[in-house]
């Protein structure tokens, strides 16, 4: 949003900030409980789950917020870590916020070695590819087709990405090993994903 603020309505730095402030209350009073997830999503995050692929959260959204959001919907006992933005840790931009997750589930054990991560818009595939992590461009969301021409692959549903990622994913070699790889999809370079952000 900061973002947004700077270069979509041409505002200065210390405007942008305070349009953030304001933006984040009205979210908090009332923007959150208006959310709803989209169609297909709970049903993907059940099957990624049952499928032994660890997932986690790495947006923008400040992290109480997103945390709600979750709880809300019932979904965060799907997730290993939700990471959001904070002000106080001086995480901001999307790369900051992928940074502070990937610690985190190193810090749990998590296999991060592989990971992709699944995102709408051009500020995911470009935090991603910060750290040399692709992105699967999911085409139901907020963003435009044209932000997805950096990312490794597209999909146009919940269905299709869990189709993807089940596909393209190979099966545990052991019980104790259940953090599949990341592999291409074919010959283009495109990825399925393993740890899911």
């Amino acid at each position: 949003m900061l973002e947004s603020f700077r270069t979509v309505s041409g505002l200065d730095e210390e405007t942008a900030w305070k349009a953030l402030q304001h933006y984040r209350k009205a979210y908090a009073d009332h923007g959150a409980d208006k959310s709803e997830p989209y169609d297909g999503i709970i049903d993907l995050l059940k099957h990624l789950q049952s499928a032994g692929i660890p997932m986690a959260v790495a947006t923008s959204k400040v992290e109480d917020q997103a945390t709600r959001l979750a709880q809300r919907f019932g979904i965060e006992g799907h997730f290993i870590n939700v990471c959001g933005a904070s002000d106080s840790e001086g995480r901001a931009s999307k790369a900051d916020v992928i940074a502070e997750l990937l610690l985190r589930l190193q810090s749990e054990g998590i296999d991060i070695s592989n990971p992709a991560m699944v995102g709408d818009r051009s500020y995911d595939v470009a935090g991603a590819a910060a750290h040399g992590i692709p992105t699967i461009f999911a085409l139901w969301g907020y963003g435009e087709a044209e932000e997805a021409s950096e990312a490794a692959a597209v999909v146009p549903s919940p269905e299709a990405l869990l189709t993807l990622i089940l596909d393209y994913i190979p099966r545990p070699a052991a019980k104790h090993d259940n953090h599949p790889r990341l592999k291409p999809t074919n010959s283009t370079g495109q990825y399925a994903q393993s740890n899911v952000c």
